[in-house]
């Protein structure tokens, strides 16, 4: 018997992953502020609300302006908390807030050792992805107890439209906003909608009100606002949160590109398929990304590796194409993909043992790799390979040892060398001209 090699096939398309949805909560805090009031006849009290927070920085959370600075008249802000985990929590002070943008960001007075969250701007996000809401909705405070209280309630939903804010309304004048369906209520405020990649698309601000008929404290009927039941609520574009992080120095990951782990096609399964073959035979892989310009493109050609051997047989038109300009590539240096090399893109590719999650997939027992562990794709207009760890559990280093960190990217040049878990999978990155 002659050794044997993993070998695996995708079928059109690739099945779906699941987000990283404990990544997405560790970065979902709650926000509570007390603060001081008087009544008519002079008389204080006390008050206080609560909202939801996201972790931008290790010291720093991001949320709504209404949350952390609109006082009543009079009022006087007395304590302002974030719960870092239900037992857990920091103080925190307002270091900047727009009324107009409906946005605050607090600095807090101790490390939060929460993963941060990777800001996604407009440019990637398109009408009609799935999108979830996390936080920590006042309607959800009637059952649970008071650690339940301050557990992460997750709503899901689907991107309707890139909108504005009325511009002659005082608040979210002109600001850049998401029309989507996951469901909000007061207490979400502040809190993060994230996309199936776990990145922060926007920051939750409102749901509908519908007018209606309510009899008052003095017995007297009146119009009052309430939440419309429309299923239509409203999000914050990160852009709009993402310019006063950089004019901040805050150093907050932003999303370079579109979310890969989902395509979605209907009327279409997935199939899987992992097996063994000899070293006489050739493992191949036909790993396409349904409705990506990746995946068209893997639908004319069948590709055959072999250690030590590529090749690929492409439509002609295609192969004169690349022939005509420099080609960025992905060669595998050492481990299962050694001698392999892989065209580039603006489309990533994903390193992982999940093929659901990944398109460069490794065999199940390659235990330094994580089931969705690093990704790299090819920017044209700057001609540079981007590299990002996904929150991997052994990292992913360049070839010095240097770690790169996880939820940020870093940049290749031609001739850049890295390694995934470990330094038996090294990859080296290249432009052919």
């Amino acid at each position: 018997m002659g050794r044997h090699a993993w070998f695996a096939l995708a079928l059109v398309p690739v099945a779906l992953a699941d987000p990283p949805f404990e990544q997405m909560r560790q970065g979902t805090v709650l926000v509570q502020v007390e603060f001081s009031v008087r009544d008519q006849e002079g008389r204080e009290g006390r008050a206080r609300g609560h909202g939801t927070g996201i972790v931008i920085g290790d010291r720093w959370v991001s949320t709504n302006w209404h949350v952390c600075c609109n006082l009543p008249p009079g009022g006087q802000l007395t304590k302002m908390i974030v719960w870092i985990t239900p037992t857990i929590s920091a103080n925190a002070v307002a270091r900047w807030s727009s009324k107009r943008k409906d946005l605050g960001i607090l600095e807090l007075d101790r490390p939060a050792g929460r993963p941060v969250m990777t800001l996604a701007p407009q440019s990637v996000i398109t009408e009609g992805r799935k999108v979830y809401a996390m936080g920590f909705p006042g309607s959800a405070d009637g059952i649970p107890d008071a650690e339940g209280r301050k557990t992460v309630k997750i709503t899901e939903g689907i991107i309707g439209a890139k909108v504005r804010g009325r511009e002659e309304d005082e608040q979210l004048a002109g600001t850049r906003l998401y029309q989507h369906s996951s469901a909000i209520s007061p207490g979400n405020s502040g809190g993060p909608l994230f996309d199936e990649c776990g990145r922060v698309v926007g920051v939750n601000v409102a749901s509908p009100k519908t007018a209606v008929l309510a009899p008052g404290p003095d017995g007297k009927t009146r119009v009052v606002a309430v939440p419309s039941s429309s299923g239509i609520y409203w999000a914050i574009q990160a852009d709009e949160l993402i310019e006063q992080v950089r004019a901040m120095q805050i150093p907050s990951p932003v999303a370079a590109q579109a979310c890969a782990v989902t395509a979605p096609v209907s009327g279409t399964s997935s199939i899987m398929i992992f097996g063994q073959v000899g070293t006489a035979a050739l493992a191949l892989i036909a790993v396409v990304l349904a409705a990506t310009r990746r995946g068209r493109e893997a639908v004319k050609r069948v590709t055959t590796y072999r250690r030590g051997e590529r090749r690929a047989e492409q439509a002609p038109a295609a192969a004169a194409k690349m022939a005509a300009r420099s080609k960025p590539l992905l060669r595998g240096v050492s481990g299962y993909y050694q001698d392999t090399e892989l065209e580039m893109s603006a489309e990533p590719w994903i390193f992982g043992r999940d093929p659901r999650a990944a398109n460069l997939v490794f065999p199940p027992g390659t235990q330094d790799v994580s089931r969705r562990h690093c990704t790299i794709h090819f920017d044209q207009g700057r001609r540079k390979f981007v590299l990002e760890d996904n929150w991997s559990t052994n990292g992913t280093f360049m070839a010095s040892g240097e770690a790169v960190k996880p939820g940020t990217t870093r940049e290749l040049k031609s001739g850049d060398r890295f390694y995934v878990g470990a330094r038996d999978n090294t990859f080296e990155v290249r432009l052919e001209e």
